[in-house]
This record gives C-alpha cells, structure tokens and sequence, in this order.
C-alpha cells in the first residue's frame, strides 16, 4: 500500500500537546476523545484508499493451462482403397495396393484433414472473455496456455477452456444398419427421403424397426461407430481377394517403369460397401459429410505378358458424395440395391432390395 495521509500523524500529535496544555481536566478530556476519534477515522480512510488500490490494481497470479488435446488433430479413419483397373493396369502399376497408377480409381482421394485448433483462435477465445479493467500476459509454449493476470480473469479463462475441452471430447455414435427388405418399404423409404430433403424422419424409422421386428424385413449387417468433432471415420462391409498385380514397378510420381522384378507384386482387390463419414456437432443436430462407394467384381481373367501372366479384374462402380445436416431421432437412406426376383411357380420369392441406412446418436 503506498503512504497517502501520514504526514497528518505529526500535526495531530503537535495539535493534541498544544490543546492539552493548560487545559481544564474536563477539556483536555473531551479534546484527547476528539483526537482518538480523528485518528480512529484516518485509519478509516487509509482501510478505504487500500481498497481502492486492490480494486484498481489486483493482484496478479501466473497459471499454466494444459491445451495439448486441443492443439492435435483427430485421427482420420479412412476407409480401404476401392480400386478400378483399367485394361492397361498390370502392365504398369505401382506397388503398395494403393492402385495410384495404371488409370486406378483410389477411394482414398479426401480433402485436408480436419486440424487442431489454432493457437491464435484460442488466444482470442480467451481473451475476449476478460475483465477490461484487469491486465494480462498470455502466450501459448510448447502446448501449454501461460497466463498472468487477476483471479477474476483466471476464473473466466477456465470456464472458456473448460467448454473447449467439452466440445472437443465429445463424441457421436453413428448406427449403420444394412437392411434386406421388400420393395414397397424401400420405396417407401426413397420416397420419405425425397420429401425431407434427403433425411429420414423418425416415423419412417420406426416403420422400419417395426418391420425388422415383425420379419417383414431383415437386419442382415451393421455397425456402432464412435466419432469425434470433425474426424473422419468408416465402414466397410464386402471381400477382399489378392490378385496378381503385374511384374514391373513403376514410379509413383510418372508412372514410367523404375523396374522389372522376378516375383509378381500382389495387391488387394476390395469389393462391396465402403463409406467414410465425417461429423461436425453443431448447437442443435449433426452435419456428415458423407462418401459411400459400392464395388462389384464383374468378371476377373488372366492376361499373358512377356513375364507371366497376370489378373485384370473388371469392376462396377458407383460412388455418391454429399453433405446433410440431421436433427435427434433423424436417419440417412445412403444406398439402396434392388436385387430381382429368382424361382419359378410358388418356389418364386418376392423381390428383396438391400438398403443402408444412418442414424447418429447422442445429439444434442
């Protein structure tokens, strides 16, 4: 506390000698009370200017936050390459089953990552939050948020850190259920896709669920997968078989042949379902962005080439992509596959389609 009103102890110990001597005893009495209630009210005052320095000044205190999950990415679980050779593939292709040369369609094609947060974005989160009147010195080191400021500003800064925190550790459960059903239910489910703008409402849903309970319809496969904040996760549902690639490995980049190997390179061929889901929380619902890719093995034969033989497989493909946002209780139609009816007389059975759909759980 800095001195304010010291100097007025001397001048009221001179005041209080001059009063008293000479005095009457009934006046030196009352005077010394007068003295002892003007140095009770200094004091009072001095109470009142330390305060104010509090107020205006408050003490500073240095806290470390850990900002480590904030600042790494999430983990991208991309789903396994679905490749499509051209005639031309065994002739040149690269080696490692990424299917990158030889005209290849790779699944794996995606956009950047989603990243951490940044530094600077936190900065500014936290800082926003403060009390005008209180200064602060803040930087972020190695991971860590460093801070010296009042415990007014420590207190906001943990409650901004704190729903960071929350965000960034909250999970999705997302449901993919492959379904065999009848053909009215799958166009009845196209049909409610196409009036909500591509969602499923809950009512169709429970339709749907009610069907599989009734026999109606069947749950033939599916999955419960566990989402961050914008990571990217998949399923897969289909086989995978090896195939005799071809005998020269050629260069990633140019695609030009590095060089001609004894032994056959071998790469996978996979075929079925593959979609990969992306998931953004938002204040009310979820948004997906969504890639589902269906591959079917045509016909596979063997090609002669001056150092063995090799397989080129033929591959129907169909690949859709696209973004939706969905509301609690909501769904996703993502594939339907109408597979025609087989039998003659009464051993003819009924036309069955085999549809995927998507449910996320624990939205807000």
């Amino acid at each position: 506390m800095t001195p304010r009103n010291t100097s007025l102890l001397p001048a009221l110990a001179l005041l209080s000698c001059a009063l008293l001597g000479g005095a009457p005893a009934h006046a030196q009495e009352t005077r010394a009370q007068e003295i002892a209630r003007l140095e009770k009210l200094l004091e009072q005052v001095e109470g009142a200017l330390q305060e104010l320095d509090e107020v205006a000044a408050p003490k500073q205190v240095w806290v470390e936050y850990d900002l480590r999950t904030l600042l790494k990415a999430s983990v991208d679980r991309l789903a396994p390459s679905m490749a499509l050779p051209t005639p031309d593939a065994g002739m040149q292709t690269a080696a490692g089953g990424k299917g990158a040369a030889g005209g290849a369609f790779s699944f794996e094609e995606s956009e950047e990552p989603a990243g951490p947060l940044d530094p600077d974005q936190i900065v500014e989160l936290v800082s926003a939050s403060f009390l005008r009147a209180h200064p602060a010195e803040l930087q972020i080191h190695n991971g860590f948020l460093q801070l010296r400021t009042s415990a007014a500003n420590h207190a906001l800064a943990r409650k901004v850190l704190d729903g960071l925190h929350a965000d960034r550790q909250r999970r999705l459960q997302l449901e993919v259920g492959v379904y065999s059903l009848p053909r009215e239910l799958q166009e009845a489910l196209e049909q409610a896709s196409l009036r909500a703008d591509g969602v499923l409402p809950p009512q169709i849903l429970t339709r749907l669920d009610a069907a599989v309970a009734a026999g109606k319809a069947k749950l033939i496969d599916g999955a419960l997968l566990s989402s961050a904040g914008e990571q990217t996760v998949y399923f897969h549902r289909g086989l995978e078989r090896s195939y005799v690639a071809s005998f020269e490995r050629s260069s990633g980049g140019t695609g030009s042949v590095v060089e001609t190997v004894s032994k056959p390179l071998i790469e996978v061929l996979r075929t079925g379902v593959a979609l990969e889901v992306r998931s953004t929380p938002l204040e009310r619902g979820v948004m997906l962005d969504l890639r589902c890719t269906r591959s079917q093995l045509i016909e596979s034969s063997r090609r002669a080439t001056p150092y063995g033989s090799i397989d080129v497989p033929r591959l129907k493909l169909t690949a859709t992509r696209t973004s939706t946002r969905l509301g609690s209780g909501d769904g996703l139609l993502l594939s339907a596959a109408r597979e025609e009816a087989s039998g003659k007389g009464e051993d003819k059975r009924a036309e069955q389609s085999t549809v995927i759909v998507l449910r996320p759980h624990g939205l807000r």
